[in-house]
């Protein structure tokens, strides 16, 4: 497993500030001299940096290397803020320089926490700055900086009506599985559509997704319920604790009960079953 030294930029963090500017005020041309980690509170402008342009909306953030020159002009419908923070850094990584507001996006949340650390100065408050900071470049460069899994846009209808009829099982703590026929009646189309489309989308056929994800429910039941296994196998729909203990041995390599005893046990699923279980409720 990688350290956080591995992950994160080299980065040298010196300060961090929030500005509130009334509208339609301008700042620049100026050319900076360490990067800059800047991004909208509130408001928005019109930037130029280097040879990029782009309009600075709430929850934007833009990075610039040192060297670069930028202007901004502020909206004058109403006043802007926004925070900013700097560093040093020996190379120019390449960075992305700009990206737009995302619902969800953790960076404003982690810049903000700089910002709070570089205010307030607890103790380690310098260690902590340069690593939240470093996070947040690493979500700003990558794109990788949701918060939750979003609901697959791209899931066929077919396989989320299917997965309703999961989820309405559940919810009526039925003990009887559902069966193909079950499944493809809920989602509206035949029982070949609905396996063709669950081996497209999951690597394996409808049964094979369900029970997976069935018994991938009863190890989170397992690490953080008291239910017992026999509660557990009728919670996720089997009939009794023998046909599940076999299954759940199949699946996560060990019997229930050493499941739960281990504090390292997981079941790892796909990422295409991980979408598909957005799905369903959780426990």
């Amino acid at each position: 497993m990688m350290s956080a030294d591995e992950i994160l930029p080299p980065i040298r963090f010196c300060w961090a500030g929030s500005t509130s500017v009334p509208a339609g005020s301008t700042y620049g041309p100026y050319t900076t001299d360490r990067w800059e980690f800047i991004w909208c509170l509130e408001g928005s402008a019109e930037v130029e940096s280097g040879d990029d342009r782009f309009t600075f909306t709430v929850g934007s953030a833009q990075l610039t290397p040192p060297g670069v020159c930028n202007s901004y002009r502020w909206t004058k419908e109403a006043r802007s803020s926004y925070g900013y923070a700097i560093f040093t850094l020996d190379a120019d990584p390449g960075w992305v320089r700009f990206r737009p507001g995302l619902a969800g996006d953790i960076v404003p949340h982690l810049l903000d926490h700089v910002l709070w650390l570089d205010s307030v100065r607890p103790a380690g408050w310098d260690a902590a700055s340069t690593a939240a900071l470093g996070y947040a470049i690493v979500a700003f460069a990558t794109g990788h900086s949701a918060t939750q899994l979003d609901r697959d846009l791209e899931m066929p209808d077919a396989l989320i009506r299917s997965l309703a009829a999961l989820r309405d099982r559940w919810d009526d703590a039925s003990d009887t599985p559902l069966a193909l026929d079950d499944l493809a009646r809920a989602a509206g189309v035949s029982r070949e559509h609905l396996s063709r489309l669950y081996q497209r989308y999951t690597g394996m056929g409808p049964m094979a997704a369900i029970r997976t994800l069935r018994l991938a429910r009863a190890s989170e039941l397992l690490s953080h319920t008291n239910l017992g296994v026999a509660e557990i196998a009728r919670a996720v729909g089997f009939a009794n604790e023998f046909h599940f203990s076999r299954a759940f041995r199949a699946l996560a390599g060990q019997s229930p009960s050493s499941f739960r005893r281990d504090p390292d046990a997981r079941v790892d699923l796909s990422v295409a079953l991980r979408r598909l279980n957005t799905q369903l409720p959780p426990i």
